[in-house]
């Protein structure tokens, strides 16, 4: 007949000396109990979302040549947020334009001016250069950035 209690004994060693181990193991810096830690841990993961969601952008510096316009999101799509910030030295005008027709939210934009512009989904936002000089438009968009890009003569 086989004999268990050396298994038996041999297995509560084992779990004892395991259990020791453990015990004698510290615990990496960032999960002990100091609040100031937790506080900077915290931070961090704060400023690295910051920094991943403030990425997700379009940055843009476009070029508008003489009586053209420029179409951002003549596609299906979601809305989208545009800040918009006139580089040139003559005025230009800007209006949404929804992809079933028609125009609305027709705005004049002084040289050096910034704009913020909220464009609903399906909704192109056209940027017209109604002068005789090349203009030229900064743009960060940010939302839906699956945008059809595209000029038309005015």
């Amino acid at each position: 007949m086989l004999d268990t209690r050396y298994w038996i004994l041999d297995a509560q060693q084992h779990v004892a000396r395991c259990y020791t181990a453990l015990q004698s193991i510290r615990p990496p810096w960032w999960l002990k109990q100091n609040t100031m830690n937790r506080k900077m841990i915290f931070t961090l993961a704060l400023a690295a979302m910051g920094f991943v969601l403030g990425s997700c952008s379009l940055r843009s510096t476009t070029y508008i040549k003489a009586n053209e316009q420029f179409q951002l999101g003549n596609n299906n799509h979601g809305r989208f947020r545009v800040k918009l910030r006139n580089t040139s030295a003559q005025d230009i005008e800007i209006y949404r334009a929804p992809i079933t027709g028609g125009r609305h939210s027709g705005q004049s934009v002084k040289p050096g001016e910034t704009v913020g512009v909220r464009v609903e989904a399906n909704t192109a936002l056209v940027i017209v250069n109604p002068s005789a000089q090349e203009a030229s438009v900064q743009l960060t968009v940010h939302g839906d950035t699956g945008l059809a890009m595209n000029y038309r003569n005015n």
